[in-house]
């Protein structure tokens, strides 16, 4: 997974020019220097992943894997961490940068949450060319409970429109919504946020998967934080 990058503020400064004026050897000259200031700061808020960036499901051997069905490999844990210098409300947007190789079938949503998932909770894991084909490698669910606002948990808060309105619930996340933490009816403020996240893949079937060498897969989730 990778965090977007938060903007750093930069303090405009104005700028003063200096002129030399010529001036015979008869009268001394003068020099006054200008000093040219700014201070570049920090964002008001600072995001980071528990352990860093990377979520790893470790090796998996393909003759492992059943041939006619998708299975999952486990699930790792984590959690995106938010700083912030003074009271804000954050929330965040996820995006798949490997959307078009996710799996969206009745097997995969079974092997991933026993069937109750559908097309917009599942990610991609990347894929691989086997037998001079590109096959997907698996799908993959982040969820995420348990969310805390200066070390009190609160109610899981999401948006369908960008923000504009909050309804509590909602714990797998997707990349149709807006997630955050409240009270139930609003987002709540504070300078210590910590979103627990559960990672959830499963792999294609076996059957697609002889590939011929170490096969990484490659999944990657981009979060957007915002906060006011």
């Amino acid at each position: 997974m990778q965090i977007q990058t938060l903007p750093k503020a930069l303090m405009a400064v104005a700028i003063g020019g200096l002129f030399a004026v010529g001036a015979s050897s008869a009268f001394a000259q003068d020099t006054a220097d200008l000093a040219v200031k700014g201070t570049i700061v920090p964002g008001a808020c600072a995001a980071t992943f528990t352990g860093g960036d990377t979520v790893d499901f470790g090796t998996i051997k393909v003759a492992d894997l059943p041939a006619d069905d998708h299975v999952l490999i486990g699930e790792r844990k984590t959690a995106l961490n938010v700083d912030c210098a003074a009271k804000k409300q954050v929330w965040f947007s996820l995006t798949d940068s490997k959307a078009d190789t996710a799996i969206q079938n009745t097997k995969m949503y079974t092997a991933l949450s026993g069937g109750v998932l559908s097309a917009r909770h599942v990610l991609g894991l990347g894929a691989a060319s086997v037998d001079a084909k590109t096959v997907n490698l698996g799908s993959y669910t982040i969820s995420s409970n348990g969310r805390k606002v200066d070390g009190k948990v609160g109610t899981n808060m999401h948006s369908g429109d960008k923000g504009q309105t909050w309804t509590s619930g909602v714990m797998v996340l997707t990349t149709d919504r807006t997630f955050s933490v409240g009270d139930g009816t609003a987002l709540t403020a504070g300078k210590s946020f910590s979103f627990p996240l559960t990672i959830k893949a499963a792999l294609n079937l076996g059957s697609e998967l002889q590939v011929a060498q170490d096969t990484k897969l490659n999944g990657e989730a981009v979060f957007s934080i915002n906060y006011q």
